[in-house]
């Protein structure tokens, strides 16, 4: 069956109130930014730049749509939701491969999951050395243990990865079927699938690494897509895997019950029971349970996140009530924090400024984010993931809302803006997946030889105290430390004076490295250039190469 887009007058208005956006746009960009080149140098400057371009693509489109009196034929296949996921599925793995091949898989949060999963998978508690805590009683992700089994066919540290990859990726199933819905005659569903899956949030979650959280997303758009279909069991059965996720999955859950109670009370009250329930049973109970005096005081410190309100939960709640001017500031008072928050919008067009609604859910992701005075707000890591579940069903809301109060035909204007908007920030911003079209991400490190000639000389069940690029390569152990931690407790030390000395400072690190070397205990086994693996009561005569004495400044003692 087909469906045919006829691109009538009233997109000739739309193209017009389009152009005088451009032109308003245009004015204030250039005022924004004074030059070209200090554009471009700029972050923020290059985003407003993929607006501008997606702005004048879409009013380009709906011209000459317009003067050729256009038409666009759609076939409702039932296989287009699929070649998109498998479309973001081929180029996130592609990424995530040449990734694990360059070394650039990170010790956080990669491969702690690695190596507690790979416990799991052996029937071992999962308590990681690298913490030395309990899985659960850091953060109570349950879905780990549904996970394990996939270590027994494929036991490999890209498994966590491709897994990861593969439930994102499948997230444009339900969104294409959400939009179709309503728009079956469009290019939205397609447009707002193809946008989900390269998310700005979503491309810097796999960027990151693994994180339980990135699954979100696609796991409650399915539940939403089950709840819509009446589908109840499949519903909850989602919405569980969903909790299973962390803890604060609950709060979602929470809110997605508040939600519901305007039109489903019944339904709404079991989400709000539900979401509630699990929130406070997992950290009042669960978590302290499996992880006693250190999680007491995981969840104590948390509050410390927020000092900027207050250094306790009665001082954050005075802050917002009495000084609610000073809390929206913080919102905006750094730079990354407005990319952020202008990135993670634009991306659906804005839409979601035209409901209110849904604003439930994202003015506490974005507290729990822009307040903090950590990491949580920067755009690199997986924090930006979960919220793109609630601007995809936000926008739909929208487009509905637009299609009842105007006449136009809204459709291929956002669909054009959404496909070039999300094309152009990956682009301009350099977002992870634009490493795919340069040359340099696909050259292998020099010393690539070097890393597995060393790395196969440590046996499986030897412990190993590890700089970061390699602990992701180790993690398949009972004992893996990073280094300079655990190298009393570890039987093999790798280390590559070459790379990043984090997490400890240059001082601190090249202490240690003389510290072995003036360890009887410790003898090299190998040793090419920069890269040295010590080893523990062996006896070898390989002295250190003369990068290792200049990286020491020619003393060893």
């Amino acid at each position: 069956m087909k469906h045919i887009y006829q691109v009538k007058k009233n997109e000739k208005n739309i193209s017009i109130a389009l152009f005088f956006i451009f032109i308003l746009y245009s004015i204030f960009f250039i005022l924004f930014r004074q030059t070209v080149s200090e554009l471009l140098s700029k972050v923020l400057g290059r985003f407003f730049l993929a607006i501008l371009i997606s702005l004048f693509l879409t009013i380009v489109t709906l011209f000459f749509g317009n003067l050729l009196k256009l038409k666009i034929n759609i076939k409702d296949s039932p296989l287009i939701p699929y070649f998109l996921a498998t479309l973001g599925f081929l180029f996130y793995t592609l990424y995530a491969v040449l990734k694990f091949l360059r070394f650039e898989y990170p010790t956080w949060d990669f491969a702690l999951f690695d190596q507690i999963l790979w416990a799991i998978s052996h029937f071992k508690e999962a308590r990681t050395s690298l913490l030395g805590n309990h899985l659960l009683g850091d953060h109570f992700s349950p879905i780990f243990y549904l996970l394990a089994p996939l270590y027994w066919v494929f036991d490999s540290p890209l498994t966590l990865s491709i897994l990861e990859v593969l439930v994102v990726s499948l997230g444009a199933l339900p969104v294409y079927w959400l939009t179709r819905k309503k728009f079956p005659e469009s290019l939205l569903p397609s447009a707002l699938a193809f946008t989900y899956v390269f998310f700005i949030g979503n491309q810097y979650a796999i960027d990151f690494s693994f994180h339980p959280t990135t699954l979100f997303a696609s796991l409650f758009l399915f539940a939403v897509y089950f709840f819509e279909e009446k589908k109840y069991f499949w519903h909850f059965l989602f919405i569980f895997l969903s909790l299973m996720l962390r803890e604060e999955i609950g709060f979602y859950v929470f809110l997605y019950g508040v939600f519901l109670l305007i039109n489903r009370k019944r339904l709404g009250l079991i989400h709000l029971f539900l979401g509630g329930a699990w929130f406070w049973l997992t950290q009042s109970y669960f978590m302290p349970h499996f992880g006693g005096v250190f999680t007491n005081q995981i969840l104590s410190s948390r509050y410390s996140q927020y000092s900027a309100l207050g250094g306790s939960l009665l001082q954050i709640a005075k802050t917002l009530i009495f000084h609610p001017l000073y809390a929206l500031f913080l919102f905006f008072d750094k730079s990354e924090k407005i990319l952020v928050f202008l990135s993670t919008f634009a991306s659906f067009g804005f839409l979601s400024f035209l409901t209110p609604s849904f604003w439930l859910f994202f003015l506490p992701m974005l507290a729990l984010r822009f307040w903090s005075n950590g990491l949580y707000w920067q755009i690199e890591f997986h924090y930006g993931a979960p919220i793109v579940a609630f601007l995809v069903l936000s926008a739909i809301s929208a487009i509905s809302y637009l299609k009842k109060v105007s006449s136009w035909n809204w459709s291929l204007a956002i669909s054009v803006f959404l496909l070039t908007n999300i094309l152009n920030t990956t682009f301009l911003l350099k977002t992870p997946l634009s490493r795919l079209f340069t040359s340099s991400f696909w050259q292998m490190p020099q010393d690539r030889e070097n890393i597995y000639e060393a790395l196969k000389m440590i046996p499986k069940e030897a412990s190993v105290s590890a700089q970061d690029p390699f602990v992701s390569r180790l993690a398949h152990r009972e004992n893996i430390y990073l280094f300079p931690e655990g190298i009393e407790k570890s039987q093999f030390v790798l280390v590559d004076l070459g790379k990043s000395t984090y997490p400890a400072p240059f001082w601190q690190y090249r202490k240690a490295i003389k510290e072995i070397l003036q360890n009887e205990m410790f003898t090299i086994k190998f040793n090419k250039k920069t890269l040295i693996l010590f080893e523990k009561g062996a006896t070898t005569n390989i002295s250190p190469s003369k990068e290792v004495i200049e990286f020491l400044g020619g003393n060893l003692r």
